[in-house]
Formats: structure tokens, sequence, C-alpha cells
């Protein structure tokens, strides 16, 4: 995927490289998960609203993530979604 980037008054295209994550834990409270993951490279603005797709096959979405809770750089992106996680 191209992304756009820009340099001083011109806008010029990037290849995008969306991160990889490792889910660490997994929380389900009154409806709403809690995912923390970390991501092997730090991802471009905005973290959320995102999805967390299979490794093996990215057309399948595991889980909508809707508002980043907490982000510590790559190693403790805190992410919270909806109640239909798979």
């Amino acid at each position: 995927m191209l992304a756009p980037a820009a340099h001083g008054n011109r806008e010029t295209y990037v290849t995008y490289h969306e991160p990889r994550a490792t889910v660490l834990t997994v929380e389900l409270t009154a409806g709403v998960w809690r995912i923390m993951i970390h991501l092997d490279h730090t991802p471009g603005r905005p973290v959320a609203p995102a999805s967390l797709c299979r490794d093996d096959d990215p057309a399948i979405t595991l889980a909508e993530l809707h508002r980043l809770v907490r982000y510590n750089g790559p190693a403790g992106v805190r992410l919270g979604g909806g109640g239909d996680a798979v």
C-alpha cells in the first residue's frame, strides 16, 4: 500500500508496511474487549481504529479495534473494542 508523506511543499508516496502484532493479553469486561499487543515497529498515526487479522490469511479479521487506550511505544499498545472479537 502506498501512503502520502509530506516533504516540504510537495507530497510524495512511500510504501506502507502494516505492523505485525503479537497478542499479549485479552480481557473481556462488561462486553468490552481490551487487547494488549506488541508491535514489530512503530505504526503511523492514527493507531486506532484498526483491525487484528489472521497471520496466515489477512483477509480474515479477528477483532475490530475502535479506540487506543494507551500507547507506550511498540511494546505496549492497549486497544479497546466492542463485544465482537472472535
